[in-house]
């Protein structure tokens, strides 16, 4: 009898552990104050892994007013990493705008990012998402990338065309 229980115990262990892993993942964060997501330049900074990230693409085109989020998180198999832009006035992103902040994000990602995603806010009304199409269409030929949401993904392939 209990060469029967061992496989049975071993299946409900198995059996819980694959329900609590997607349950942990999915646990709710506490909201994070929105003063919060960039973080105030420090003596420790450098010690910010991504602060290069956040001064890189600061500095990358006039029309970035704030640089409010980069993080990282796994998309499958790739690190991305997403950044979020804010940028004044009413007038479209340019494609230099545009290719100004990529390359400046690419060459200040840490090591072993597959990708970028980036957003662009109104820093008048940071809820406001700003519509990267016209920016877009100007990208050299053959540049993969993806945008949805007006949002942009590319891979670390299309940004090395950049």
């Amino acid at each position: 009898m209990t060469e029967r229980r061992a496989p049975r115990r071993a299946a409900a262990i198995l059996a819980a552990a694959l329900i609590a892993i997607p349950l942990a993942a999915c646990s709710a964060s506490p909201p994070q104050d929105p003063a919060a997501t960039t973080p105030a330049p420090t003596e420790g900074a450098q010690d910010m892994p991504l602060q290069s990230v956040y001064d890189a693409v600061g500095a990358a085109d006039p029309r970035v007013d704030r640089v409010s989020t980069v993080k990282l998180s796994q998309s499958g198999p790739t690190e991305m990493m997403t950044v979020v832009v804010r940028i004044p006035g009413d007038e479209p992103v340019s494609t230099e705008t545009l290719e100004n902040v990529l390359r400046a994000a690419r060459d200040a990602a840490p090591a072993g990012v597959g990708g970028i995603e980036l957003l662009a806010r109104r820093s008048e009304n940071p809820d406001q998402l700003i519509d990267l199409g016209p920016a877009i269409e100007g990208l050299p030929e053959g540049v993969v990338y993806v945008w949805v949401d007006r949002g942009l993904t590319m891979l670390s392939d299309a940004l090395a065309k950049l």
